[in-house]
């Protein structure tokens, strides 16, 4: 199975106040058809679970073309694109009913010994799990490290339960949701990378720093003095 996909209609707890697509619903949707084809592939939750493995998403590139509303009929379609040092390579293309490609992502893996607590070489260990796909497109080939703000509008959150995935740490996708809420309403990202740098357990107070130069911002999620996350983006506009 080379690629994989799953059609949702979104709901109106996934839109927010203008009836889009919440960034935090994208997130999901890609988490979700991500989980499903590493299941069908031989290397999901409960096959590496039984081992001590796990797999953790490191950074996402996306670009956003179009927001699907409330009540529309998305489909979320993802493969996997090779390998890029340690990292495992996994890209995502979002449509609409009549085929139109709303967004598009690039994201990198890390494959870990849950046990030990340490980085495994994912070619090594699930290489041969992986479909050909490469006469596929890449997205993004560039997916750095990005620079954090020091500066700028701050907001504290306290990490509640309901945010914990089975990892026991804050989920992938409420990152998003943070992000979205630095942004505030009206402003949706044409462009959006985030690295995630640091779990962020249970019970935490993640500080989220805001800085907007024109169209461009910068997010940076901290606990403490560490970096949990780090976002930069290019706004589409506001509505």
């Amino acid at each position: 199975m080379n690629t994989y996909q799953e059609t949702f209609r979104v709901r109106y707890s996934e839109g927010d106040r203008h009836g889009c697509l919440k960034l935090r619903t994208f997130f999901d949707y890609a988490q979700e058809v991500a989980g499903n084809h590493a299941t069908a592939l031989g290397c999901g939750l409960e096959a590496l679970l039984a081992h001590h493995q796990a797999w953790v998403l490191s950074r996402i590139r996306v670009r956003f073309h179009q927001y699907p509303s409330i009540g529309s009929t998305v489909t979320m379609k993802t493969w996997p694109s090779g390998f890029d040092h340690l990292f495992a390579r996994r890209e995502f293309e979002l449509t609409g009913a009549d085929g139109t490609i709303l967004a598009e992502a690039t994201s990198l893996w890390l494959f870990l010994d849950t046990a030990q607590l340490r980085i495994l070489n994912a070619a090594n260990e699930i290489g041969e799990l992986m479909p050909d796909n490469s006469a596929l497109p890449v997205y993004f080939t560039e997916l750095g490290k990005l620079a954090v703000p020091t500066t700028g509008q701050t907001a504290e959150f306290a990490i509640r339960e309901t945010q914990i995935d089975l990892n026991g740490h804050l989920n992938n996708a409420e990152y998003a949701a943070f992000i979205q809420d630095a942004l505030g309403a009206g402003c949706y990202p044409s462009e959006l990378q985030v690295n995630y740098q640091k779990s962020v357990p249970p019970g935490s107070l993640l500080n989220v720093t805001f800085a907007r130069e024109g169209q461009r911002f910068h997010i940076a999620g901290r606990v403490g003095d560490t970096i949990a996350f780090a976002a930069h983006g290019i706004l589409a506009g506001e509505t």
